[in-house]
């Protein structure tokens, strides 16, 4: 069994690093005091990279660590149940696992539930492929739609580029508790690490299915139960960029003859965006260059050229910081 005691397996990494870390540019910091302070790499020389050691300080509660959905994209949707009285953030956390399960579809079983550290509750849903924001939010809204009113507390969407959450399974830092997942019928802790690498991503196509236009009664419901909820997710209108980087990702190769020049450099502009580490860019492009049929491909082609390109035009632009759109 895996303890705060014992020294950490890199499976335990790999799995956060799998299910959680969107971008290692940008990080939340949660120090002794209890505040948070947000680290972004492109802001500061100083600055590093979000790693496995900071894991694992995270898992040996000396610091707390928090991430953001790097932008455009989320690997999965954290609805952060956030009351002052621990019973109302009980019966809320229910009572939206309630509707996941009877309203959504959502197997119980892919529900992960966590601990916030206060009074309030985190609970997870896992992604096999990421998804645009704006789906996920859309999906969101659906969702607290169908809870209805909340009366002495509100579920907050998380995680966008403005607002992180906190990764699971570290100590928060003012009160001192564990945030250990939890049973997602009792809410009772489950005292383990082992919990997270048991944890797998759901089919995308459930949430796909439920986005729907609402009607104006239903929108006029929204507003006025997160009134007093910042929802709002800072980003930037979909260029043609963008959208082609969605095709291909979501495709998982090439998507038309002799582009590999342009998708390599649009592509590297994405992961740049993303916050992607250089040499995780590169392995990106080339995961979907392999994937691609060789017809696609000019004569000759081969893949230690595709590497080499790939390197060069991942170093032109992250040494010249292109991005798609705004970095807000």
């Amino acid at each position: 069994m895996i303890t705060a005691e014992n020294e950490q397996p890199k499976e335990l990494y790999a799995k956060f690093n799998e299910l959680y870390i969107q971008t290692r540019s940008k990080y939340l910091v949660q120090f002794r005091n209890g505040r948070y302070v947000t680290i972004n790499r492109k802001r500061s020389d100083r600055a590093v990279s979000l790693n496995d050691s900071m894991l694992k300080t995270h898992l040996a509660g000396e610091l707390t660590y928090g991430i953001f959905n790097g932008g455009y994209f989320n690997k999965f949707i954290t609805f952060d149940v956030d009351f002052n009285d621990h019973t109302m953030a009980r019966w809320a956390t229910l009572n939206l696992i309630d509707v996941l399960v009877t309203e959504f579809n959502i197997n119980r079983r892919d529900i992960h539930v966590s601990l916030s550290g206060g009074k309030g509750y985190h609970v997870d849903l896992f992604f096999d492929k990421p998804l645009p924001v704006g789906d996920v939010q859309a999906f969101y809204n659906r969702v607290i739609t169908e809870i209805g009113e909340l009366p002495g507390g509100q579920i907050e969407f998380r995680p966008t580029w403005t607002q992180g959450v906190k990764l699971p399974l570290g100590v928060h830092q003012r009160t001192g508790n564990r945030c250990w997942f939890v049973d997602n019928e009792t809410l009772e802790p489950i005292e383990s690490f082992d919990y997270l690498l048991d944890v797998e991503p759901i089919d995308t196509a459930i949430i796909l299915d439920t986005i729907i236009e609402l009607t104006d009664e239903q929108e006029a419901e929204f507003e006025e139960i997160v009134k007093n909820t910042d929802t709002t997710v800072n980003i930037v209108d979909a260029s043609k960029a963008l959208q082609k980087a969605r095709r291909i990702l979501e495709a998982g190769r090439l998507t038309a003859s002799n582009t590999r020049h342009n998708t390599t450099f649009t592509l590297a502009c994405f992961f740049n965006s993303q916050g992607f580490e250089r040499e995780e860019a590169v392995e990106a492009i080339m995961e979907i260059l392999h994937n691609t049929p060789r017809e696609y491909f000019s004569k000759g082609s081969t893949p230690d050229y595709w590497r080499k390109e790939a390197e060069r035009l991942v170093k032109y632009a992250f040494d010249n910081d292109l991005t798609l759109g705004n970095a807000d």
